[in-house]
């Protein structure tokens, strides 16, 4: 299972200049566009090495627990995640949810710092 968490639209509170303004359904559409785009280019990767995908994607206010519940729902025994194996304050900075999912998961997560490097399981 290949899943996807869109992000979400958050207005700020600055002025912005109309030519820079992003609707709100103009961002969903282009958020879930480059989001089918990316899982059907994973999806051929994992076709290529004899592995069967399904793909799904979802949002939420907590994108750890948009995780997990998906998770849950289609059934997964456990979830891979990929991180670039930054430090911690970046990864604060920047909004891993890596943390957040190995705490709320309800199954075990694995954690990948990228395609070379060994993965570590959390659970």
């Amino acid at each position: 299972m290949l899943f996807h968490v869109l992000p979400r639209f958050e207005v700020m509170g600055l002025d912005v200049p109309d030519a820079f303004a992003v609707s709100s359904s103009d961002f969903e559409r282009d958020t879930r566009e480059n989001g089918s785009q990316l899982l059907a280019r994973a999806s051929a990767q994992a076709e290529l090495e004899g592995v069967q995908s399904f793909r799904a994607m979802g949002f939420a206010e907590n994108d750890a627990k948009c995780v997990a519940d998906a998770a849950v729902l289609h059934h997964c025994d456990l979830i891979v995640v990929g991180t670039e194996g930054r430090n911690a304050l970046v990864r604060l900075l920047t909004g891993s949810i890596v943390p957040g999912l190995i705490t709320v998961a309800s199954v075990p997560v694995m954690v990948c710092k990228d395609s070379s490097a060994t993965c570590e399981t959390q659970t």
